[in-house]
């Protein structure tokens, strides 16, 4: 055995995008009859990193058991920040989670926005996800899901960066301005 080596076997998939439109994240799920053959990932894209359309990339789970897997796409978030779900219950990215970390991520920037201007807006980006800490392992997973939060969050920055990249400092103000929030006064500083 080495450093990194698995027990078990290693399946490698790929993941074609089929869209028309370049994808930023994605979140993918697998589950077998062995629940400790079960599992998630996100993969994460940047500016850079865009999963263009028709183009795939690799992925690869390791298979401690024998079973047959089944493996299934939860979300999509492409890179002009529109999304797409999954209807299974079990989806680790809900709906609902993703509208409470966008309106948090939403309600943070638009203080950075007031307390320091627009170009601190996109400094914070980077940082933003230590700034507005998601809810994991917290009675809202089932409401949420496990990464729903997180990829509220993530969409806000996704749409801030379109933003930026369209229109400069003042797409970013007037999106910021637009966007729902809903987190209590004083809940980020």
């Amino acid at each position: 055995m080495s450093i990194g080596s698995a027990i078990g076997g290693v399946l490698r998939f790929d993941v074609v995008n089929r869209s028309d439109k370049p994808i930023h994240s994605y979140h993918c799920r697998w589950y077998s009859p062995n629940e400790s053959g079960n599992g998630t990932y996100g993969a994460w894209g940047n500016a850079q990193a865009r999963l263009l359309p028709r183009q795939s990339t690799e992925g690869s789970i390791s298979a401690h058991e024998y079973f047959e897997l089944t493996l299934t796409i939860d979300f999509v978030q492409f890179s002009d920040g529109t999304t797409w779900f999954s209807t299974s219950r079990e989806t680790k990215v809900k709906p609902e989670g993703l509208e409470a970390g966008a309106k948090a991520a939403a309600e943070y920037l638009r203080r950075v926005l007031d307390r320091e201007g627009t170009a601190a807006v996109i400094r914070e980006l980077p940082r933003i996800h230590a700034d507005v800490p998601s809810h994991f392992f917290t009675p809202e997973v089932d409401k949420f899901g496990t990464s729903g939060f997180y990829c509220g969050v993530t969409n806000v920055t996704v749409r801030v960066q379109h933003a930026y990249e369209d229109g400069g400092l003042e797409r970013v103000e007037a999106l910021i301005r637009s966007l729902p929030s809903s987190a209590a006064p004083g809940m980020y500083s």
